[in-house]
């Protein structure tokens, strides 16, 4: 998931309203690179199925969610998911938007994977 949101409502969208006059601009679902993960369409048949208020959006890609999180300024970009939707929206952000994760943050290439055992 990748949730777009803003204190005191984004600038011309109401959006759903939540606790501490948070308002949700979208809430959108992706799939992930795994080859057993569910199609984002049908995630977002069953959200709205459980919550209609909520703005559930299907994103073509994990790619395309940060995109389309990152685009509008004044909005806070929530991800969470399995690891692989993070890994994924990891390597976009350093792909596309490296300024938003530190220098030798482990999404760059060049940093390297950190040693799994020590």
């Amino acid at each position: 998931l990748v949730a777009r949101a803003a204190r005191g409502g984004p600038p011309g969208d109401g959006g759903a309203r939540g606790p501490g006059g948070v308002s949700v601009v979208a809430v959108q679902l992706v799939a992930s690179s795994h080859p057993k993960a569910s199609k984002p369409k049908d995630l977002e048949a069953l959200a709205r199925s459980l919550d209609p208020s909520v703005p559930w959006e299907a994103a073509a890609s994990v790619a395309a969610a940060v995109d389309s999180a990152v685009a509008t300024p004044g909005l806070c970009a929530v991800l969470f998911g399995s690891v692989f939707v993070v890994a994924d929206a990891r390597a976009r952000i350093a792909e596309a938007r490296p300024e938003l994760l530190p220098p030798g943050d482990f999404a760059f290439e060049q940093a390297g994977e950190p040693p799994l055992v020590g």
